[in-house]
Parts: structure tokens; sequence; C-alpha cells
């Protein structure tokens, strides 16, 4: 994947137009596999409620807040992010079923049947929507025309072919003639200049996205479970040697520790956030490392949990010192 950041950006724009000058195979920071929308523009996770269980559950779910700190992933809002650095976005989007916090009563007035409102979820539904994130990136994109983003959208809970084609057709509109139609490798950095393509949008349905020439792929996500750092570096680096990147495509590596029930309930004050600072520098280590390209062991797309400086820029440092 060729990345770039722009000349006059926040980050280093001696080696920002560096980049832009170079026509290759480079390495694109990510924001992880939990897009924390939420913390952007101002919303924030909750108290809209859980995605409902299939069937009634007689166990009254942990109190929001609680819940709320093993799901936020990110403390950057969208825009802040794109200044950072980040091009690459993984986000699960959601319709409600109705409205919280639960099935309209009996004497209550009836919600309309469909609500083409969506948002974006990870156990808990985002205050912002999908719809009003991407117009945000989009204006921001049409300020900085060389740059090139990838939307990962996935999961897509509670959303029937109606729907799917409402979502899509809004993504249309939205990005219009900055999508990159879908081609059997990845383009590089200049022909999306030459075209003014600025948006790769993969889309994980491949019912829906099997006859829009705009919509790319499932983008194959290497995400370990792994609780300790070791477990999250001893993974990707054994699948890398054994298994490595499939040929001409995208990939994410994820750089993400993972709490289980165990880790949960032996760390009641903990957090998410916690856990992974006190990851990072392991963490941290194994990016250095890594060489960028199409080749077998080369990495492509690296993802963190609460990306900061300090990430992003050892992601852009291995394409500067990339091997011929």
């Amino acid at each position: 994947m060729t990345y770039c950041l722009d000349a006059w950006g926040p980050i280093i724009p001696d080696s920002a137009r560096w980049l832009k000058e170079k026509n290759m195979e480079l390495v694109v920071p990510d924001i992880s596999s939990d897009f924390a929308c939420p913390h952007g523009h101002g919303g924030k996770l909750g108290p809209i409620g859980f995605l409902p269980p299939p069937i009634p559950n007689p166990i009254p779910p942990p109190p929001i807040p609680y819940v709320q700190r093993w799901l936020t992933s990110q403390d950057l809002t969208a825009i802040q992010q794109l200044h950072a650095g980040v091009r690459y976005f993984d986000m699960k989007i959601a319709r409600k079923p109705f409205p919280f916090p639960g099935p309209p009563k009996s004497d209550g007035p009836i919600p309309p049947p469909f609500d083409w409102t969506f948002y974006f979820v990870n156990g808990l539904y985002s205050t912002v929507t999908v719809e009003h994130t991407f117009r945000e990136m989009a204006k921001w994109l049409a300020e900085h025309p060389r740059e090139v983003v990838i939307l990962a959208c996935k999961s897509f809970d509670v959303m029937n072919d109606d729907d799917h084609q409402k979502f899509i057709s809004q993504l249309m509109e939205i990005f219009s003639n900055r999508l990159c139609p879908h081609t059997e490798a990845p383009p590089t950095l200049q022909d999306c200049w030459d075209n003014n393509y600025q948006v790769i949008l993969s889309y994980a349905d491949r019912k829906q996205a099997a006859n829009q020439k705009l919509l790319w792929p499932e983008i194959d996500c290497w995400w370990t479970k792994r609780v300790t750092a070791k477990g999250v570096v001893d993974d990707l680096t054994n699948r890398l040697q054994t298994k490595g990147r499939g040929e001409d495509e995208f990939f994410v590596a994820g750089l993400n520790v993972t709490p289980d029930e165990q880790y949960i309930a032996s760390h009641p004050n903990s957090s998410l956030q916690k856990m992974t600072y006190a990851a990072y520098p392991q963490l941290m280590e194994w990016i250095p490392k890594q060489q960028p390209g199409a080749g077998k062991t080369c990495v492509n797309i690296i993802a963190a949990d609460f990306v900061d400086f300090e990430f992003i820029q050892l992601v852009i440092n291995i394409n500067a010192f990339k091997k011929n």
C-alpha cells in the first residue's frame, strides 16, 4: 500500500515531503480494530445501551461506565488521528433495532419501522453517527487533496439488505469521485494522485460488495487475542515467518492486547487503556524490526489501541528506512 503525509502536516514536514516524492510500497499506520468514534466531536459511549441479546437475559448487564472502560480503544477524534498521520480506519457499523433502553411500551408511541441512521458499535453504540464522522473526514480530505485513506467497514449489526443498500448509497454520496475502484492489485500512490482517488473503501459483506466496483473486499486482519505484549509479538512474528501475507493484498497486523474474562475479573480497577499503556514499551519495540513492502514477511498496515505520536512516528520511520 502506498502511503503519504501532507507536506505541510504536523508530522516532520521534511520526512513527509520525502515520502510524497517517493512512489513506493509503504506501511500505513492504523487507528485500531475498535474505532472509538464516540470520543470524537464531543461524543462519548453510552448511556444508550448494549446490543440487544437474541433472547431475554435475566442477568442485568454491568454498569455502562464499567463496560466503557474495557470497550473504549481510542482517545483521539477521527480528525485528530488524520492530522497525526493515521491512514487506516477499521469501523464496526450498526443500526439500532429499536429505541433504547428497550422496546416501546404498549401504551407508548410506535417508532418508525425503519431508522436508517448508522452508528459505530463496540458492545455499546456511539452517540455520534457514521454519516457525521464520514462527512467530517470527506471535508478533511478535500482540504488535503494528496492524502489517501483506507476505510474498512465491518460487523453490520442489525442490518438487512435494505439497510446495506441505504448505507452503501450514503457512502457513495459522501465520498463520490474520491473512491478508488477495486483492482486486482492495490494502486500506487501515483495512481491515486493521477485519478484524484483518496478513499479505498473495504466492505466486509461479500454479498453486498460483489457487484459494487467501488467496494474492496474485507481486509485480512491478524488479531492475536493475547493478554500479554509478549504473546502478541510472538504470535505476529510466528505468523509472518510461517504463513506470511498474501500476494497483492492489504493486511493488518494488530499490536493489540486483548483482555479476557479472567483478566478483567482480576483487575477490577483497571481498563483497556491502562492495560495497553503497560504493554506499549514491548509492543513498540516490535515495529522498528519490521520491513514494509510486498514480500511474504513484510508488514502492510499496523494496528494499535490508543494510538499516539510515538506509535505513528515509528510506523512512518520504517518506511523511510525501507530496504531495496
